[in-house]
């Protein structure tokens, strides 16, 4: 994540609106800045029950299509970004990014996040998780070898996606357009629903999935597990194959109070 976060980290935690795995620092939107305090939900506030994970293969899954497919690393592009994979050369600029108190507010990456947990989300977490076609992640960038802004990330055992954008890059609106291009792929692998999640109050995520299409599904427990072991309260959405993109039925069901 990847996620969040934005669901959605590293060797030390794991979660949503966090990265898709215990080292992957994607799985949490955190697209720019928030002056969010406390935040209590109103008492008409939606909620959920608690959707359960998904088997580990089920038509949801992009880890079933892997059984008869391998899921190989793919590079996606838009008209402004490349998603490809993060290398050696990404792991400074991974830190760097990582190292934010907003994440640190609302995604499970550990704090303070040092060096290593990035080498270990690039030279292990990464491969491994499309390997095994359970954790798929790409790095953000502007252009082919430049530089990385952000990340984002699949899981298929939630079949969801999480992201994160470095402070630097918010306000681009890159994140949409990353999310965009990564639902139509997984779409094109047979996924008939894309999840979302992020922990109450982080309206930098909520605003990249409403913009992306999603609905606002309620409130409910996070189905990522938070760095203390539980699963806080956490702002769910989801988008259908059949959407298309943010519509007037999928932006009223979000509530004035995520944004």
């Amino acid at each position: 994540m990847a996620t969040a976060t934005s669901r959605r980290t590293s060797p030390r935690s794991s979660s949503r609106c966090s990265a898709p795995s215990a080292r992957a620092p994607s799985n949490c939107s955190a697209t720019r800045p928030s002056s969010i305090g406390s935040w209590h939900p109103p008492p008409t506030a939606p909620t959920r029950s608690r959707r359960p994970s998904w088997p580990r293969c089920t038509t949801r899954s992009v880890s079933c299509a892997a059984r008869s497919a391998d899921v190989q690393p793919v590079v996606l592009r838009t008209e402004r970004l490349v998603l490809d994979q993060p290398t050696d050369a990404d792991i400074d600029a991974i830190a760097e990014y990582c190292d934010d108190p907003l994440f640190e507010r609302f995604m499970t990456l550990p704090s303070p996040y040092a060096r290593t947990d990035a080498e270990q989300w690039v030279l292990r977490v990464v491969p491994g998780g499309w390997a095994a076609a359970t954790d798929l992640n790409w790095v953000i960038r502007t252009a082919p070898g430049g530089r990385l802004v952000g990340a984002i990330g699949h899981r298929a055992a939630l079949t969801d996606v999480g992201f994160w954008l470095g402070r630097p890059h918010r306000g681009h609106g890159y994140m949409t357009e990353a999310v965009g291009s990564v639902i139509d792929w997984l779409f094109s692998r047979g996924i008939p629903t894309v999840q979302w999640e992020c922990l109450e109050g982080n309206r930098a995520s909520a605003a990249v999935a409403r913009r992306a299409g999603f609905r606002f599904t309620g409130i409910a427990p996070s189905d990522v597990t938070a760095r203390d072991g539980t699963h806080p309260p956490a702002w769910h959405g989801e988008r259908d194959r059949t959407d298309r993109g943010a519509t007037a039925r999928s932006l009223a069901s979000w509530p004035e109070w995520t944004s």
